[in-house]
């Protein structure tokens, strides 16, 4: 059973949804902050400032503190992440394009394409884990992921899309 015991650890005041995207010397800096509060998985979803929070998680396992994880988004990042990061990814949330661009020229060949926004969820198949890394099968939290899914999907599990207070001006 995965047990969340989950916090919002707002980092540096100041640094804008826009800036804290390309800049991984800043986000570096939010994660050595949370990190120092007591965070123990990182999930990042700030583009290239990624790197900043990998090598913050780095640095506290070099340190010292054990069970420290980064969860990266949008693309399986342990592909591309250097051989010292690649230890502290536990999994990417990845965004299926593929099955958004699938279910588009479904549409088109149907005579039902419009433009516009298109919601991909996971119940759509628009996101994912990935368990390139192995550590998801190392814990054995595979077969835990799959089963929760549906249970997410039919409403059984509540995923909160409620912001970081301190960051809900940064929209």
């Amino acid at each position: 059973m995965i047990d969340v015991d989950g916090q919002c650890l707002p980092g540096q005041p100041g640094i804008s949804s826009s800036d804290g995207r390309n800049s991984p010397t800043a986000a570096r800096g939010v994660a050595t902050q949370m990190l120092e509060r007591g965070a123990d998985v990182l999930y990042h979803a700030a583009g290239s400032s990624g790197l900043g929070v990998f090598d913050a998680v780095v640095t506290a396992r070099a340190q010292g503190k054990r069970g420290v994880w980064a969860i990266c988004s949008d693309t399986d990042q342990q592909l591309v992440a250097t051989p010292e990061q690649q230890k502290i990814i536990l999994t990417s949330m990845v965004k299926r394009v593929d099955n958004a661009v699938y279910a588009f020229i479904a549409d088109y060949n149907a005579g039902k394409a419009t433009g516009g926004v298109r919601l991909m969820t996971l119940a759509g198949q628009g996101m994912n884990f990935t368990v390139s890394g192995g550590y998801l099968a190392k814990y054995k939290l595979v077969a835990e992921l799959h089963r929760v899914k549906p249970a997410i999907i039919d409403g059984k599990i509540p995923v909160t899309t409620a912001l970081c207070p301190a960051h809900k001006s940064d929209l």
